[in-house]
């Protein structure tokens, strides 16, 4: 009675503001993006330490909490303890926003920038040139956190750099987009 499992929802950085933490159960990971989501409205985060993805953004204990991977008694002591700890909590919601700083999509879009920059200038060819970036992507996941890194990777070079961006889907044209692209953004579907 006390469980609800909602809908989709459009505005999720407004929904996780009415939460006292997130918890992400998953098996396997490519990165998590939700975690830094949920870091960035203040949710301390309560992961499994799977293979790849949770360890990278979480620092245990000081943002967030990893549990031993798939250790579903170990993610109970985890829960209980952060309900129980409103001070833990606090702690740990104050460093989720200081950490998630480091995946703002400004410096994220600020060291690809510098790194284009890097190939350019050793690239004698493309010195003076309009460099064409293109991110191959597959929206059968809809609104999942590649599509989400991907848009906003192509609105920044598209809007603070003289890039050429093209976004090239190879799964299908959808008759609604999910996100907001810069109208300099070129959509190409392959299906």
């Amino acid at each position: 009675k006390n469980i609800t499992i909602k809908n989709f929802i459009d505005n999720m950085e407004e929904v996780m503001k009415e939460y006292s933490f997130f918890i992400m159960t998953s098996k396997y990971e490519g990165f998590g993006l939700v975690l830094v989501e949920a870091q960035a409205t203040g949710l301390p985060v309560i992961s499994f330490d799977c293979k790849s993805g949770p360890k990278e953004i979480i620092n245990n204990n000081i943002d967030g909490v990893l549990v031993n991977a798939e250790n579903e008694n170990e993610m109970s002591k985890a829960i209980v303890s952060m309900i129980e700890d409103k001070e833990f909590r606090k702690k740990l919601s104050k460093n989720a926003v200081i950490n998630s700083e480091r995946f703002r999509n400004e410096k994220i879009g600020n060291e690809w920038k510098e790194l284009f920059e890097k190939m350019i200038k050793k690239k004698s060819v493309w010195k003076g040139e309009n460099v064409k970036i293109a991110f191959l992507f597959d929206d059968s996941l809809e609104l999942g956190g590649t599509q989400r890194v991907i848009n906003s990777l192509a609105n920044y070079f598209a809007a603070y750099c003289d890039h050429e961006i093209e976004l090239i889907n190879f799964y299908r044209k959808s008759d609604k987009r999910h996100f907001e692209y810069d109208p300099k953004v070129k959509i190409t579907y392959l299906n």
